[in-house]
């Protein structure tokens, strides 16, 4: 699988990617993974690993390693260079990485987030709970995205639209 967009190439990783992946790693996390560390998840079960450059021939500039089982997926890291952010690269993993993880079934996807991290933050102004039979519950929207939706107040509306979530 290789995806280019307007500016943007997205390749599987290989093995042989984990130093360059791991130096990417590095410089955006403070608890960050070793090449093998890498190696180790790319090598597991149900995994993808892409990377994303500028052209099929360049430097490696960001990458994402995700699992799926079943009908459920989770991004276990998504790293862009600082110095290649704001250029689309995390936008591009991500689609690539849905993509392909819907082909292989999952319907859910869950994003591991390493608890302090200021600078592990995707886009997202909205939160919304909304039931099965599409009846909104709850609205949360703010234009700056670094401002989250309380997580107290959105998981009481989860468990207020959906009594069998509410702890016993």
């Amino acid at each position: 699988m290789s995806v280019a967009s307007s500016t943007i190439f997205i390749r599987p990783a290989a093995v042989f990617d984990a130093e360059a992946m791991a130096a990417i790693h590095r410089a955006c996390f403070a608890r960050n993974w070793s090449a093998d560390e890498i190696a180790q998840f790319m090598g597991a079960p149900g995994r993808i690993s892409l990377l994303a450059s500028p052209a099929p021939q360049q430097t490696v500039q960001g990458f994402l390693i995700a699992r799926g089982a079943g009908d459920e997926a989770e991004i276990l890291t998504l790293a862009v260079d600082p110095s290649h952010r704001r250029q689309g690269l995390a936008r591009a993993l991500l689609t690539a990485a849905i993509d392909s993880l819907r082909k292989a079934g999952a319907k859910w996807l869950f994003l591991e987030v390493e608890s302090g991290n200021k600078n592990h933050l995707l886009p997202v102004p909205a939160a919304f709970v909304i039931d099965q039979k599409g009846k909104v519950h709850y609205v949360y929207y703010n234009a700056d995205y670094k401002v989250r939706v309380d997580a107290q107040a959105l998981l009481k509306a989860a468990e207020d639209a959906v009594p069998v979530l509410k702890k016993q």
